[in-house]
């Protein structure tokens, strides 16, 4: 349960910056959504990477096992975010309520997948 508190407030902040971003390069940029989505994502997922890393695992060492392995979930997540978030501009008329829906999706992916494979605590 811990974890998923630490996981949750790591996720907010990472969603917050991910939110500021996409309205930012939607209003004021004038970028199409979808673009707009998927850059905002990959800055979340920068931040959310070093979170999840020190505070809510407390990784130490070398970040090359996790940060690929993140790398990796943080992709399909992309992936799933793109599908996800495509689908529902269409049926839903505000670009921001959709991209909410897509994240909630998309943390519990991230979430079950973070925890039992990219920082899953080895055993000997």
């Amino acid at each position: 349960m811990k974890t998923l508190i630490k996981y949750i407030i790591s996720g907010s902040i990472a969603v917050s910056t991910r939110l500021v971003f996409l309205a930012v390069m939607v209003e004021i940029m004038h970028m199409p959504e979808i673009v707009a989505s998927n850059l905002s994502f990959c800055v979340s997922v920068s931040i959310n990477y070093l979170l999840q890393h020190r505070f809510v695992y407390k990784c130490e060492g070398k970040h090359s096992k996790h940060a690929s392995r993140f790398i990796m979930v943080a992709l399909t997540g992309l992936l799933i975010n793109y599908i996800v978030f495509s689908y529902l501009l269409t049926v839903i008329d505000f670009y921001l309520l959709a991209q909410l829906i897509t994240i909630i999706l998309v943390f519990a992916f991230n979430f079950i997948v973070n925890t039992t494979f990219t920082f899953r605590k080895e055993t000997v």
